[in-house]
């Protein structure tokens, strides 16, 4: 890996730890732990009921990762079709009128 793969994995990383700890210190400060106290993570998440926030977020752009993806295969589909479209009536232009055809035929005069 390059020294700028390794630079955003490390960053990558970092947010995540941010986003646990500090989702972790307002469950501690919703049930009114403190670090002392020594409890773990787990049990104050059962008391809690509260989701995690960092797979939820994950969750979140799998999904806007997905409907991005379909939205472009929709738009490269209906650009497909429209361009098909606007050469056939190219063609029944030319065929109608005897004055060159085309999208925009010439003026008679």
């Amino acid at each position: 890996m390059s020294d700028l793969q390794l630079t955003n994995m490390a960053t990558y990383q970092k947010n995540q730890d941010k986003i646990r700890s500090t989702q972790r210190a307002m469950e501690r400060s919703m049930l009114r732990l403190r670090r002392v106290n020594r409890v773990r993570h787990t049990k104050i998440r059962d008391k809690t009921n509260v989701a995690d926030a960092l797979a939820h977020a994950l969750k979140l752009k799998r999904r806007q990762k997905k409907k991005h993806r379909q939205t472009l295969r929709a738009m490269v589909r209906r650009h497909k079709g429209r361009r098909w479209q606007l050469a056939r009536r190219g063609k029944q232009q030319r065929k109608v009128s005897g004055n060159g055809g085309g999208l925009h035929p010439k003026r008679a005069p």
